[in-house]
């Protein structure tokens, strides 16, 4: 479904002067970017309203929005039923984007991962798991400073889930094998470290560990085929070993676990 057209009135009552991207769907909301006030913005709208989903990433940013790291959110407010939120917008370039500058180049992977892991330490410590990590939700400022966004589907463990049995929020290229099995029992902080470890696989090789499409990841798992190629220079190996264990118990227990294999 493509971004429905916002009406002359709402563009008048929040004084947007004009858009400087494109409006995209993601998950239950529509995203727009809009310049306010001379101001870059991210404009996201929920036409439900409030539900659960909303509340969860409402409390990751406000409870860590002392954090480098992740946007900040300026306000929300609500519009003729339809729930309206501005965000920070982050100037740099999704890692999706720019995929060809780490090709081969490990001290810049390494690099990155250190700066998502600590970002991602007291939300992971709070019990929280982001469960979407991949380059598009990566945006790299022209210093190399990653900031992680869109925690739409974050889940917190200690809080019931509201994903249906069965199933579970992943983009197959970088979920983890308990996401694809819909074993939302095994779902914690270490699932997001499986994605961290495909990611930083796919920088260096430019091509993914377990396979080209959909299918043959399924297959890898289904089968527990954790074998995986790597080119020399790749110094990740182990970070990469221990962190894409089909088994979430198998993988690093702790935060600073993962940090040492890097490090």
């Amino acid at each position: 479904m493509s971004p429905h057209q916002l009406s002359r009135e709402f563009i008048k009552h929040f004084k947007i002067t004009s858009f400087f991207q494109s409006p995209k769907r993601g998950g239950q909301k529509f995203v727009y970017f809009p310049v306010i006030a001379g101001n870059k913005l991210v404009l996201k709208l929920f036409p439900g309203g409030l539900d659960e989903r909303f509340t969860r990433e409402m409390n990751v940013y406000k409870t860590f929005e002392h954090l480098t790291g992740i946007p900040k959110i300026i306000k929300t407010v609500e519009f003729k039923g339809e729930l309206v939120l501005f965000e920070e917008f982050i100037e740099g370039d999704t890692l999706s984007d720019i995929t060809n500058v780490y090709i081969g180049n490990c001290p810049l992977i390494c690099q990155l991962m250190t700066d998502l892991v600590i970002t991602m330490k007291p939300i992971w410590e709070a019990h929280y798991v982001h469960r979407d990590f991949k380059p598009q939700n990566i945006i790299i400022a022209q210093d190399g400073t990653p900031t992680i966004i869109d925690f739409g589907i974050v889940r917190n463990l200690e809080d019931p889930t509201i994903t249906a049995a069965g199933w579970q929020p992943k983009s197959w290229m970088f979920g983890a094998p308990e996401q694809f099995a819909g074993d939302k029992d095994k779902i914690s902080y270490r699932t997001d470290f499986f994605s961290l470890g495909v990611i930083a696989y796919f920088l260096f090789h430019n091509r993914l560990p377990f396979g080209n499409n959909e299918h043959q990841v399924s297959q890898k798992f289904k089968k527990n085929d954790e074998k995986f190629i790597t080119d020399l220079g790749f110094t990740l190996r182990q970070f990469c070993e221990e962190t894409m264990k089909f088994s979430p118990s198998e993988r690093p227990r702790k935060i600073d676990d993962i940090l040492n294999l890097i490090l």
